[in-house]
Order: C-alpha cells, then structure tokens, then sequence
C-alpha cells in the first residue's frame, strides 16, 4: 500500500484511520491498538503484537465502527498534540 492521507484531530481527540488502511491491515470495531512515539510520529500497531498489560494505560486505544480511535488525553498532553492538529497517516510496509 503507498499513499498516505492527512487528517485532523477532532475536539474530541479522535483520529480516524481510513477505511482502505484499515481493510488492508485487518483493523475492525473493537480492536485495541496501540500508540507509541516514534522519531518523527506516532506509530499505531496491532495489540496482538504486545502484551497490552505491560502498556502505559495512555498507549492503547480502541477502534470504532467508524474508524476512530481516541487519542488518550495523557498521551495528547505529553506530546502536544491538540483539535484540529493534522496528522499524515502513512501505511508502513515494513510492518505487515
């Protein structure tokens, strides 16, 4: 998969990850997800690659029928992150 697409935080700190990503990496209603820094981002995986219990409470997330995730709000203050900040979602083929 190479495209990437950008969109925005909601008031809510909600992000949501487009369909074609989500049908391409198996991410249905439900799912946990997990949210770690990267370099230059965040990174999103698959909980079943982690022992989610070992996690800060602030790194995981779960998935909606639309789509969405809630960016926990530690995790929004410890990294600056706000509504309306817009974030580039880049499929990353080195994970599948």
């Amino acid at each position: 998969m190479k495209f990437e697409v950008k969109r925005k935080i909601d008031s809510l700190g909600r992000l949501v990850i487009p369909k074609a990503i989500r049908d391409f990496y198996r991410i249905k209603k439900g799912d946990t997800i997990v949210l770690l820094t990267a370099r230059d981002g965040i990174l999103i995986s698959s909980a079943d690659l982690f022992i989610t219990n070992d996690l800060p409470q602030n790194s995981t997330a779960t998935v909606d029928e639309m789509g969405r995730f809630v960016i926990p709000d530690a995790f929004r203050k410890e990294y600056g992150f706000v509504s309306q900040d817009t974030l580039r979602i880049v499929p990353n083929e080195t994970c599948m």
